[in-house]
């Protein structure tokens, strides 16, 4: 090995050791070290390289036998042909992806079609500004999320990621998005709320494929990668092309040491044809022209159809011993004068290069580690405030469960019982009880027709319709079981916003409000729990039973058992909107009541009065099971609630801390890849000065 090359080869030594030290599969390193090792392995052979091209495969082959007669040539050279460039088209398929908003009251009875951009983000929210517009719906914000196409280096398939920028967060799948997620075909977007609605409404992300046909422009720099030659067969009867214009106006503009053109002089007489001649003095006259930098180039006539495959003769070996042929004597004067020169200047300059692009990558990875850094510093979390906020999350949550407990507590005790004795209570007006005596004792019609006694309802009686065919017990039954449960249901709304200062939701609210220690960062604390209370009593079917004598209304609580229970077998009917007769049966008149059919207009009246109430007593009594019944139920419920309560709250507590935790160790990796990175950065640098001063 030459003097010359030895300082340079430790030098690309040393950076090649450096590079490989921090090499990870899939770095861009591993580039720029095999470069570094395939110029070590350049420098050791000490050959300069010559790459030629033509778009003529018998002169591309006739070149390679005629270099293959030459072995002083093939022991200083190292040739390569290049396939000649070529314009590719193929057909490529894209997906292009889609945003379908689901319909409900607020969005339009049909789903919409919302096409991505492969280039620009598409916004949602309430907000005229917004791509999407959802004005409708509540839960949405005026700037609600963000959907950003992602482009990655060498991938012509799109991607697509969704931001959250609102305050009701933004659910994939159920899942509330924490910054940004990337989206697969198929994701559920709802914003607002984890549940579709029309306050919250639902998009499907979906892929449309797409084919369509791509042109690849040909690809000229690959020609004298690695080169110090360059060299371009030409054929002289043949006029140059696009390609080859293109390709003789780019290598112009290189840094190569020469370019050579040889014109194969076998497809005719150079001396005699005119054409040819032409083809040359074009060609020459288009280096002139575009030769700016002064590119060493070299033109020169081989006839090479000796050398042709088909071609056999022994002017081959005649010609291969021609050692005075001017392209032959070219190389070798670059071979006795200025080749080592040429090659280091090459490898110099290709060392350069490699050096440049590890600066560079140092310098990319060092912004990444600060974009992420500030990434989590925009959310409020800095390597300072983690260890106190760790604290204060768990103060927090002690707080909270007070705070949970005192509100369970106070619906428990008070709000609920209170509001459930109002309900129950006759003396006030539309209470249920008071509700039932008035139907039974006011608006419940008997009547004597003859020897029989009628019970007479009216259709249309408190606002509550009779159903064709029902009787009069079904139709009490069913007033007290819709009765019960419209307050059941207004009763869970109240747990939920309004009992104890705003309900369980507004304390969740409150909650997920005291746990947001910094703005920017991300809370989710949802709970919602449907009480259904009509299957609770949609089954329920209570017949009335027989009851002791009351000695105190003179023995008329077993007749008005015995009225009742004989209603259960009377029929009843609708007739044009008239009153609906229920027909008690015909009662014969025997011994103590016998007075009621056979008495004064008074007694009568008197023992139609105790039935009334009778019948009114049993049904509140009736009406009070079932409130019984389902206030046990909503009092389990909300037992339930109050451990689902818990048990969310302690699991983003949990989720919290462990971020935070996760956070204070990315600022840690972050800060000592950055300080790594610096020391690299001051290793190289001493190489290099080190490589400067040898």
């Amino acid at each position: 090995m030459s003097e010359k090359f030895t300082k340079l080869l430790q030098r690309i030594d040393s950076v090649e050791k450096f590079v490989n030290a921090r090499v990870k599969p899939g770095s861009a390193l591993i580039e720029i070290r095999d470069n570094l090792r395939r110029l070590t392995q350049t420098l050791q052979t000490g050959k300069l390289r010559v790459n030629w091209v033509s778009r003529f495969p018998v002169q591309m082959v006739a070149m390679d036998n005629f270099i293959n007669h030459y072995p002083n040539l093939l022991s200083s050279y190292q040739f390569k042909t290049i396939p000649f460039p070529q314009t590719l088209e193929k057909t490529q398929t894209i997906q292009l992806a889609q945003l379908i908003l689901q319909p409900s009251v607020t969005t339009g009875q049909q789903p919409t079609s919302y096409k991505l951009s492969l280039t620009e983000k598409i916004s949602l929210g309430r907000g005229s500004q917004c791509q999407i517009k959802l004005s409708e719906c509540g839960l949405v914000s005026n700037y609600h999320a963000e959907i950003i196409p992602i482009l990655a280096s060498g991938n012509p398939q799109p991607s697509w990621e969704i931001q959250d920028k609102s305050t009701n967060g933004t659910y994939v799948n159920g899942e509330k998005v924490l910054g940004k997620k990337q989206l697969k075909k198929g994701d559920r977007i709802t914003l607002g709320y984890h549940q579709f609605s029309f306050k919250s409404p639902e998009l499907i992300f979906e892929f449309q494929s797409s084919e369509t046909k791509v042109t690849q422009p040909p690809q000229y720099d690959q020609l004298w990668t690695n080169c110090d030659l360059f060299c371009l067969v030409l054929n002289p009867s043949e006029p140059i092309n696009d390609v080859e214009q293109q390709l003789i106006e780019k290598v112009t503009k290189t840094q190569l040491f020469k370019f050579v053109i040889v014109w194969d002089t076998s497809t005719d007489n150079l001396q005699s044809s005119q054409r040819n001649q032409e083809n040359i003095k074009r060609l020459t006259e288009l280096i002139n022209r575009q030769n700016s930098n002064q590119l060493s180039v070299f033109e020169t006539c081989l006839p090479l159809q000796p050398f042709y495959a088909d071609f056999y003769s022994t002017s081959s070996q005649t010609l291969s011993r021609n050692e005075d042929h001017l392209f032959c004597q070219v190389l070798n004067n670059l071979l006795n004068q200025q080749a080592e020169d040429i090659l280091k200047e090459r490898i110099i300059k290709e060392y350069i290069s490699q050096v440049s692009r590890i600066e560079k990558f140092i310098h990319e990875q060092k912004n990444k580690l600060k974009t992420k850094n500030q990434e989590i510093v925009t959310t409020g979390l800095t390597p300072q405030n983690i260890p106190a906020l760790k604290q204060k999350i768990n103060l927090k949550l002690q707080e909270i469960n007070q705070n949970k407990n005192k509100i369970i507590n106070e619906i428990k005790l008070s709000d609920f019982p209170e509001s459930k004795q109002r309900f129950i209570d006759p003396q006030i007006n539309n209470s249920l009880l008071h509700k039932i005596q008035c139907l039974v004792e006011q608006e419940l019609q008997v009547k004597k027709d003859g020897n029989q006694l009628k019970v007479e309802l009216p259709s249309a009686t408190s606002g509550f319709p009779i159903r064709e065919n029902e009787t009069l017990h079904d139709y009490l039954i069913r007033f007290c079981q819709f009765q019960v449960c419209e307050w059941a249901k207004l009763e869970w709304q109240n747990i939920l916003w309004v009992y104890a200062e705003g309900g369980l939701q507004t304390f969740l609210q409150r909650s997920q409000t005291s746990l947001k220690l910094v703005s920017g960062y991300p809370v989710n604390l949802s709970s919602h729990r449907n009480f259904e209370v009509d299957k609770l009593l949609e089954d329920e079917y209570v017949k009335p039973t027989d009851s002791p004598q009351n000695p105190a209304n003179g023995g008329t609580g077993r007749l008005a058992m015995d009225v009742v229970r004989i209603a259960m077998l009377g029929g009843m009917s609708v007739v044009g909107g008239n009153p609906i007769p229920l027909m008690m049966g015909v009662m014969n008149l025997a011994g103590a009541n016998q007075a009621f059919f056979q008495g004064q207009k008074r007694q009568q009246e008197q023992q139609i009065i105790a039935l009334k109430r009778e019948l009114s007593g049993h049904y509140k009594a009736i009406a009070r099971s079932m409130v019984e019944k389902v206030s046990r139920n909503i009092t389990y419920h909300l037992t339930v609630t109050d451990q689902a309560l818990t048990d969310t709250i302690k699991k983003e507590v949990e989720r919290i801390s462990s971020d935070l935790t996760q956070t204070e160790q990315k600022f840690k990796q972050y800060q000592t890849q950055l300080t790594n990175l610096e020391k690299d950065k001051a290793e190289l640098l001493k190489i290099l000065k080190g490589e400067s001063a040898s």
